[in-house]
């Protein structure tokens, strides 16, 4: 059924009727098309509600099976966030979270779900709508479900999440307080890749902290403006740059004159990086253009970041080999492991790595060496991730790729 469905969508797209003028077919294909376009969008949306019916029933069937074996309930919930993220080709943070929002779909904001299955709405807005809720009662959430209800599929999906969040205020005030609290608490500041050699640097505030940075940035554009004009020069630096620039020399307290040799970037690269067009690659973000990586190293800029340069094998990517006989991984060998992986190596996430574990359990003779480590996400654990859902979900992967299905495979009981 798959399948078949699968090659309906490979087909062709609308062909023009012979039957009427040029100019009467490209209108009606037009029309045809736009119309398949709609229908598509409302397929991928009742696709997600029925994934999410699937995902409450697979935690169902594993909570079944695990407390029969008294393993904690939190271990079933990493577990079954896995498997769900790995069917669905996602990390299990993700698959944790999809998890966790069909409940809520399934349970407690049943218009939401309906919505979502008549392809009013995608996930990514259900998401959203759903979060609002987050620390309310069952009733509340089902209060605040009926409230959105006529709305859905009329008005923009910010429209509705503030509408939610209207709702979710006047309901219970105290556990919106606590949310806040506890958001407070997670404020951060990220880095992520962006086009062209560039980054987003992200900063989560609380919003009187964020409000006040931006007109901090603002006067500090006004201050570059002003002593321009007093010194009767003009610069070609936009105000955008400008105070981009000032966010550097604020966060770093690099400034002209002002060497700050306590920051250090730890940059990988190849050997033939240095002469030939291999790419470098800078933790944290990704590869980085050979003749960008020349710049940097050739610049001898005294106000710049440390560069730490750790020669790879071309093509391998290997650094070095080390070897410990620690059950856990010692300090050299983690940071070594980080620079040489970069991002998690689960399939399908690309999380900051920020743990390190074996390939092969300990327990069952697993080295505590380079070649033998997991670089990854702290959700995945060894006897989480590497000892049931590795084992499991790959020869799910390669029983597929073999054409099988699961009555085909007789030795496999799940």
């Amino acid at each position: 059924m798959v399948r078949a469905f699968h090659d309906r969508l490979d087909a062709p797209v609308a062909v023009l009727d012979p039957s009427s003028s040029a100019a009467d077919a490209l209108v009606s294909r037009q029309e045809r098309v736009l119309d398949e376009l709609r229908a598509c969008d409302e397929l991928r949306n009742a696709l997600s509600a029925r994934m999410a019916r699937l995902a409450v029933v697979a935690d169902e069937l594993q909570r079944e099976r695990d407390i029969v074996r008294r393993i904690p309930v939190a271990d079933t919930a990493r577990l079954v966030g896995s498997q769900v993220g790995f069917a669905r080709r996602r990390s299990g943070r993700d698959g944790a979270a999809f998890v966790r929002l069909a409940h809520v779909l399934t349970q407690d904001m049943p218009q939401l779900l309906k919505a979502l299955a008549a392809g009013l709405i995608d996930e990514t807005a259900a998401s959203r709508i759903a979060r609002e809720t987050l620390g309310l009662s069952a009733a509340d959430r089902a209060t605040v479900d009926e409230a959105i209800a006529p709305m859905l599929g009329q008005v923009s999906v910010g429209r509705l999440v503030n509408a939610a969040k209207e709702q979710a205020y006047a309901l219970d005030a105290e556990a919106l307080r606590a949310r806040r609290l506890k958001a407070e608490a997670d404020r951060d500041v990220t880095v992520r890749p962006a086009p062209d050699q560039m980054a987003w640097l992200s900063a989560l505030l609380p919003i009187q902290d964020a409000l006040a940075c931006q007109p901090a940035l603002e006067a500090a554009a006004d201050q570059a403006a002003d002593n321009q004009t007093s010194a009767g020069t003009r610069s070609r630096a936009t105000r955008a740059q400008v105070k981009a620039d000032a966010l550097v020399e604020r966060v770093t307290g690099r400034s002209r004159g002002f060497a700050n040799n306590n920051v250090c970037v730890n940059l990988p690269l190849p050997a033939d990086t240095l002469l030939g067009n291999t790419p470098a690659h800078v933790a944290g973000y990704g590869p980085v253009p050979a003749d960008l990586v020349r710049e940097w190293i050739g610049s001898g800029d005294p106000t710049g970041p440390q560069l730490r340069r750790l020669f790879t094998h071309p093509g391998m990517g290997d650094i070095i080999g080390m070897d410990s006989r620690s059950r856990r991984y010692p300090g050299l060998l983690a940071r070594l492991i980080l620079f040489r992986d970069q991002t998690c190596r689960t399939p399908w996430c690309s999380s900051p790595v920020r743990h390190t574990d074996h390939i092969e359990p300990h327990a069952k003779g697993g080295a505590t060496s380079a070649a033998r480590h997991a670089a990854t996400d702290p959700s995945y654990t060894e006897h989480t991730l590497m000892a049931v859902v590795w084992d499991h979900n790959v020869h799910q992967t390669d029983r597929r790729r073999a054409g099988l299905r699961p009555a085909d495979d007789a030795d496999d009981t799940g």
